[in-house]
């Protein structure tokens, strides 16, 4: 692994830390509403705003990479560009269902793609202890 790639892994395991401490609070409190997106799928305002600083701390970062999100979409890309070199993936609270429910099996998932291929991954279950 390259040294440029041992500082991106450590990035995103801070900014793993940094959405379980949002994403707990959310989870714990229940203080969340909840609506549908196009697909049919629930989306509470926890996935939006663990995702808004997960993009956050990205940018602050590595304002040169793009960022493609399960809840915003896609930006950083060049126009014309087929893809970006370097894009950061995010899953703010992958297993949102469960996370409606109480169930503590989610968690955020953050992974960092060049030239198209992965990596770096952090897969992060902070209700149930695990990184």
């Amino acid at each position: 692994m390259t040294i440029e790639l041992v500082d991106d892994l450590a990035l995103a395991r801070t900014i793993a830390a940094m959405a379980d401490l949002i994403s707990m609070r959310r989870f714990e409190a229940r203080d969340f509403t909840v609506s549908t997106k196009p697909d049919s799928t629930p989306v509470t305002e926890a996935d939006r705003e663990v995702e808004k600083a997960i993009r956050e701390a990205i940018l602050a970062s590595r304002p040169e990479d793009a960022i493609l999100g399960e809840e915003f979409g896609s930006t950083g890309h060049q126009e014309g560009e087929h893809r970006p070199h370097r894009q950061w993936i995010i899953d703010p609270i992958d297993g949102t269902a469960n996370f409606l429910r109480g169930v503590p099996i989610w968690g955020t998932l953050i992974s960092l793609a060049v030239d198209g291929v992965p990596v770096v991954g952090v897969a992060s279950a902070p209700a149930l202890g695990q990184r």
